[in-house]
């Protein structure tokens, strides 16, 4: 066993909650907001990011699904958007300007979990914080619903049919 095995298991298991938490919520403010067409008035860096991904993930022999257009972006991206008017709904739902600190804060822990390097003690529970702040503005229903049902889309041939 690595030595920090353990606790880098439940900071990725919490920063890949929290991950998944902010684009799905995005995304439905965005369906809300917006309609349907929404992924059309991201922005345009970002637009061609996702349809850079997409064309190269198009590899039928490694079963690959075509994600929601959200899951393309990094952290980072994700947090320009939630800065922006179109996100900021939001993070205002989220904790405002408070968990927009918090999350730009566990970027570099981010970072550090998804490159194997080992999360302190300390780190750890600043990811709990950011976790149990965003269970409390969302309710733990509405997190659990989110979680269960990511936009990791469909298999290719499901798509193509």
């Amino acid at each position: 066993m690595i030595p920090f095995e353990n606790e880098n298991l439940r900071a990725y298991t919490l920063l890949l909650r929290i991950e998944i938490v902010l684009r799905e919520c995005l995304r439905s403010s965005f369906e809300t907001e917006i309609g349907v067409d929404w992924q059309k008035r991201l922005p345009r860096p970002f637009l061609k990011k996702i349809k850079e991904s997409q064309t190269e993930e198009s590899r039928p022999q490694f079963n690959f699904v075509r994600l929601g257009p959200l899951y393309y972006l990094t952290f980072g991206e994700l947090l320009t958007l939630l800065q922006q008017k179109s996100g900021r709904v939001v993070a205002d739902k989220l904790g405002g300007d408070c968990i927009l600190k918090q999350l730009e804060n566990v970027s570099s822990l981010r970072n550090a979990v998804c490159h194997s390097r080992p999360v302190s003690s300390v780190g750890l529970k600043t990811i709990e914080t950011l976790y149990a702040e965003m269970e409390t503005a969302l309710t733990a229903e509405e997190l659990a619903r989110l979680i269960a049902k990511p936009d990791t889309g469909l298999a290719q041939a499901q798509a193509q049919a």
